[in-house]
């Protein structure tokens, strides 16, 4: 007995070991099957340097110095650019060496600074012109101050009422051109002589006229007299009311 079971429990070992195995196998196929789908995918040019670099045994460079590389190439093509571009514009201006040296201005310096410059600087020429003007031309007038004589705006004198007095003027002269107008329509109508001559109507059309304006007031006085007898009653308010325990009595007065 004991031989059997020794032999048994070998044969366990042994298919445990099979077993462990041949999960070992599919684990390490599921891996290679997994990086073999999901691996980059590199373009021709990219597979084209990788078997360059792999042809003369070199190192690939490392991420940092791809990316240094990449900085050193931008910035040699950017000089290069601005060579090509001075060598079409070659115009340089000169400035003075004091001109070197002075501090750059500000965008507010540059954009209100020379406005403001400027603007003072023609208030400046305004006024030398105005002083040279005022040497070459010394007559002053001598202005008479007469009694009961005001300016007509009024200006200085009495500045608040100025836009009423700009509105009186607007409407007198609207007055007068209308005046005007009218003189002009009455001067035209002089020259047209003709006058209508108007007869009296036929005794038969008076006759009608009479009737039918008679049957009118008629008709009217009728209708008046009808909404007079149909009004509601009116209170009296000339009537006292008296009172009389708890009951309020009062005349009622109907209207005539």
């Amino acid at each position: 007995g004991e031989g059997e079971m020794t032999e048994s429990f070998s044969s366990f070992l042994q298919r445990q070991e099979e077993f462990a195995a041949k999960v070992e196998m599919s684990l390490q196929e599921r891996k290679d099957n997994a990086a073999r789908q999901y691996g980059p995918r590199a373009n021709e040019r990219s597979k084209r340097i990788c078997e360059r670099l792999e042809s003369t045994g070199a190192k690939p460079a490392d991420f940092l110095e791809r990316v240094e590389k990449t900085l050193q190439d931008r910035e040699a093509r950017r000089k290069k650019a601005e060579q090509e571009q001075d060598e079409l514009l070659p115009f340089k201006p000169t400035i003075n060496e004091s001109s070197k040296y002075m501090r750059g201005r500000s965008w507010g310096e540059l954009s209100q600074g020379d406005a403001i410059k400027q603007e003072a600087a023609l208030e400046a020429l305004k006024r030398d012109r105005e002083n040279e003007h005022n040497q070459v031309f010394t007559f002053k007038p001598k202005l008479n101050i007469v009694p009961g004589v005001q300016s007509r705006l009024k200006v200085a004198s009495d500045p608040d009422n100025y836009l009423a007095r700009v509105e009186h003027e607007m409407r007198m002269a609207q007055r007068m051109q209308v005046k005007v107008a009218h003189e002009m329509r009455s001067k035209e109508m002089e020259e047209c002589t003709f006058r209508p001559a108007i007869h009296a109507a036929p005794a038969y059309v008076r006759k009608i006229a009479t009737s039918q304006r008679r049957k009118k007031e008629q008709e009217s006085a009728v209708r008046d007299r009808e909404s007079q007898e149909n009004a509601s009653p009116e209170w009296d308010k000339s009537v006292a009311v008296t009172r009389k325990g708890r009951v309020m009595h009062s005349t009622r007065v109907s209207s005539p």
